[in-house]
């Protein structure tokens, strides 16, 4: 697999945007199915306004999908993984 110079400099930038999901459970509080920003914004403890970049950024990267009002973990970030 090549890397390219865009990979190389947007790696910093997409480890932070899922580093901060982590951080605030994103992936934890839309998982029983679809969510407005309203209320995953209530679970998170955060500002509606501020949280709205960070869900979108999840959305580009793929790892959220909207319906131009709910956000719900896509394929990537539903999976789950039992460790043995």
């Amino acid at each position: 697999m090549k890397i390219t110079i865009s990979d190389a400099l947007l790696a910093p930038w997409i480890n932070g945007v899922i580093v901060t999901a982590v951080r605030l459970k994103v992936f934890s509080h839309v998982a029983d199915g679809a969510s407005s920003i309203k209320e995953i914004a209530a679970k998170c403890n955060a500002r509606p306004e501020r949280l709205k970049p960070l869900l979108d950024a999840c959305v580009a990267l793929g790892i959220l999908n909207t319906n131009d009002k709910n956000y719900q973990n896509s394929h990537f970030s539903s999976v789950k993984k039992e460790i043995s």
